[in-house]
């Protein structure tokens, strides 16, 4: 996966010249990965600062729900309704426009819709083809730092294959 692969176009991506399409530039994505309770104040601290209107915001999370208490998760067991747990409503994830993306690693059946869905809000946003490589230029700089001695080749070819399937799932979509 060398030749084609987002990593390889990334070398050249973003080197052109080129400007960015203005709706790249007013509203680009910023991704959070985990909805638990540091993802959540993560996002809490952003729409405190209104930086929430600023990006296009997506929370990719392990679980359906929004995040949650998890410390007092073992209240439950004494009859507290796991809602009481909530940081703050699925309401709350809407009005301040942040997608909740979970789940359904597994189950193709659920995930590939909503890579699409992504891919085709993605072109209304005017990114183009190109914009990908960039991305997983980003993505790739990103874990390798943040997982220091864990990062390896194989967790590297690992990536470039999901980022490369998802990448091209929603590029096709939105074509």
């Amino acid at each position: 996966m060398v030749g084609n692969s987002p990593v390889a176009a990334s070398k050249s991506a973003g080197r052109s010249g080129r400007r960015r399409h203005p709706a790249v530039d007013a509203t680009p994505p910023l991704v959070v990965v985990g909805n638990g309770m540091v993802g959540w104040r993560f996002c809490h601290a952003l729409v405190e600062r209104g930086l929430h209107e600023r990006f296009a915001l997506t929370v990719l999370g392990e679980e359906p729900r929004p995040a949650s208490d998890r410390i007092h998760l073992t209240d439950c067991l004494g009859g507290r309704e796991s809602t009481d747990l909530q940081l703050a409503p699925r309401e709350w994830y809407a009005r301040h426009r942040i997608t909740i993306a979970v789940r359904g690693l597994d189950d193709l059946g659920t995930l590939v819709p909503a890579v699409q869905a992504l891919g085709k809000r993605h072109a209304g946003y005017g990114v183009q083809d190109s914009h990908y490589a960039t991305v997983a230029a980003a993505l790739l700089w990103t874990l390798e730092k943040g997982l220091g001695s864990a990062w390896n080749d194989e967790v590297r070819d690992s990536w470039v294959v999901v980022y490369t399937i998802l990448a091209d799932t929603m590029k096709q979509a939105a074509a």
